[in-house]
């Protein structure tokens, strides 16, 4: 049973692409958009995500 376990891999079906190849998680994160693409929390204090700019005053983070 052990053996049927380890070689039950080889039948599995390959992982595909799917449709991930096609998102683009920094879509309206550049110039003026004021939009990230992390978690936040209604009226919450921290907003979890990546810092696309790191000066002037559109930075909108930079803590």
């Amino acid at each position: 049973m052990l053996l049927a376990a380890g070689i039950s891999h080889l039948n599995a079906a390959p992982a595909g692409d799917g449709a991930l190849k096609h998102v683009d998680p920094f879509i309206g994160t550049g110039f003026h958009g004021h939009t990230f693409p992390g978690a936040t929390t209604p009226f919450g204090m921290v907003q979890l995500s990546p810092d696309t700019r790191t000066s002037g005053w559109d930075a909108c983070g930079g803590y």
